[in-house]
């Protein structure tokens, strides 16, 4: 059975295989030798990804009301982004039951258009509360990687 499937229906891959020019370039035996090309230099200047403008100096965590996003909770450091993540979980389940209760009863409400939207609106910020949590672990988690490397590396005699 397995023959057959393979026969008609190819396995492939999820991602395009890389150009050949970067295959040739960077093989195990390049790389060891040195001769492998550097990688590009970094970002220096403005650039645009997506159609949208970015600059090499923005943070890259963007406050939501730089993005033009009204904000649904407090904008302290001393937040309980544990609590904030239920809050929202909570609100988006609501709302999505409210916009099936209104698909059902009234599909071609007004309504409609403002609950997706709400539903996007609490999207957001979940996304970016998700994000600031990861990104302070990753924080956290290079800090405690360079002083175990460093208390590591200093306990050998030179």
């Amino acid at each position: 059975m397995g023959l057959l499937l393979s026969k008609f229906f190819p396995q492939m891959s999820a991602m395009p295989l890389p150009p050949e020019q970067y295959v040739k370039h960077y093989t195990d035996e390049m790389v060891s030798l040195g001769r492998a090309p550097p990688p590009p230099p970094p970002i220096k200047d403005n650039y645009s990804m997506f159609g949208h403008p970015f600059s090499a100096d923005d943070s890259i965590i963007r406050s939501l009301e730089s993005q033009g996003i009204r904000r649904l909770y407090p904008a302290s450091k001393v937040i309980d982004r544990k609590q904030e993540l239920h809050k929202l979980n909570h609100s988006i389940l609501i709302n999505f039951l409210d916009l099936i209760d209104l698909l059902i009863k009234a599909p071609e409400s007004a309504k409609r258009e403002e609950k997706i939207d709400d539903l996007n609106l609490l999207f957001i910020h979940m996304h970016h509360l998700v994000i600031e949590i990861f990104s302070a672990l990753l924080e956290f988690e290079s800090i405690v990687n360079s002083r175990s490397a460093d208390g590591f590396l200093s306990s050998f005699p030179v």
